[in-house]
């Protein structure tokens, strides 16, 4: 029973990791979009 806590509070954090990163590239994308977008005015 123990293992199988560990196992799916281990899925929880990956999964929360993975949109984490996923919300960081976003973010930079949109960055980088302003970024251009100032340098082309």
């Amino acid at each position: 029973e123990r293992t199988k806590e560990t196992e799916e509070s281990a899925k929880k954090r990956m999964e929360e990791l993975k949109l984490k990163e996923r919300e960081t590239k976003e973010e930079r994308g949109r960055k980088a979009e302003e970024t251009k977008a100032a340098a082309q005015e």
